[in-house]
């Protein structure tokens, strides 16, 4: 189990993404108060390698010799990230590093908490800091350090402290049951049934996953889904849907996406092709958080 993120980890290169060990007031007005000392409990100085070029999206795995041990200066700052929007088609995606998903990040390999991410990533979207991305700019630092890094860190933290090393996945309602600490995080929530749904065009609309979008939008929801045991949140807005998917994704980390909603099915497309899946039901659980 890891208990905090005072580690060494593989060297990259020298950029460096690091989050100081109190975070950003972002966190106190956006979360639950029992949010504030379990955060303070799990963080450490945590230092996030990256690649030597931001938008170069390297192929290497780290080296388990060559390690370095974090900076803990207090002048050692936050080193901005670019991540440029990609537009294949009619959907938008910012791709971050291979260095930043929940399997890589810190120099771990392995991790089934995507769950339990994609609740925190739900959490903080809504937050009153997080504004929506420019679709023709790049992903701002508010969404790569506050949203995914610090979603990623905290998921993780929590999905180890459950699992005791032993890998597990989680629904919706089984995480939640799993973690006082989670719940504590992510406040009060009304969690649907988990529903098989087609991510192709079906005859049924109620057969179909951007229906349960829909619903979601009308209900101040969110849509987390898993496919092939990946588990990723949909977060429907008047704009359009943003996918959040913490997972590696071969030369690059996680990935925001984004599609209008006449777009729907062209933003599973995409993310079917992207993860290489060969099934198309995955199951739906829509979430409100209260």
């Amino acid at each position: 189990m890891t208990d905090n993120f005072n580690v060494s980890w593989p060297k990259l290169a020298q950029k460096q993404i690091s989050i100081p060990k109190r975070l950003d007031s972002m966190f106190d007005h956006a979360l639950v108060p029992g949010w504030r000392p379990f955060v303070n409990k799990v963080y450490t100085y945590a230092t996030i390698p990256l690649p030597s070029r931001a938008n170069h999206l390297s192929r290497n795995q780290p080296s388990p010799t060559d390690v370095s041990p974090p900076s803990n200066s207090p002048s050692h700052v936050l080193t901005p990230i670019i991540i440029p929007p990609n537009h294949p088609g009619n959907v938008t995606f910012w791709p971050l590093p291979s260095s930043i998903s929940q399997s890589t990040i810190l120099g771990r390999t392995g991790s089934n908490a995507c769950t339990f991410i994609a609740l925190l990533f739900s959490k903080m979207f809504f937050s009153e800091n997080v504004q929506i991305p420019v679709f023709n700019s790049p992903l701002s630092q508010t969404w790569v350090d506050q949203l995914i890094v610090q979603g990623i860190l905290v998921g993780n933290n929590i999905y180890d402290s459950v699992t005791q090393d032993i890998p597990q996945t989680f629904g919706v309602s089984q995480a939640l049951r799993s973690s006082t600490a989670l719940n504590n995080v992510v406040g009060g929530t009304t969690v649907g049934p988990e529903m098989p749904v087609s991510i192709i065009p079906e005859a049924s609309p109620a057969a179909n996953l951007p229906f349960h979008w829909r619903t979601a939008l009308t209900q101040s929801k969110t849509s987390i889904f898993s496919l092939n045991a990946n588990t990723v949140v949909i977060i429907p807005t008047t704009q359009g849907i943003f996918l959040l998917d913490s997972h590696l994704h071969g030369s690059s980390g996680a990935h925001v996406a984004f599609a209008e909603w006449q777009y729907s099915f062209e933003l599973l497309s995409w993310f079917k092709q992207v993860n290489n899946f060969q099934f198309t039901l995955p199951t739906v659980t829509n979430v409100k958080f209260h």
